[in-house]
């Protein structure tokens, strides 16, 4: 579980606010379930899912990277 905001996934999800960020690293954000399910049912090419303990039941036998983040963070 990620617990610090110094996380380097973190910063670096934070980063991608800005398009520069997102043009420079050819990464994007899709934010809540929905956008997320959708992706990975059209094989989008998924590097992280990143969710609150919560919503990490729902991506439990998902074949991707998911990485639980506390709610603090």
């Amino acid at each position: 579980m990620i617990t610090s905001k110094q996380n380097s996934l973190i910063k670096e999800i934070r980063s991608l606010s800005d398009k520069k960020n997102r043009d420079k690293l050819g990464v994007y954000v899709l934010e809540g379930i929905k956008p997320v399910s959708e992706a990975i049912s059209l094989n989008v090419a998924i590097r992280d899912i990143v969710v609150v303990e919560k919503f990490a039941s729902h991506f439990s036998d998902c074949a991707y990277n998911v990485q639980v983040v506390s709610d603090e963070v």
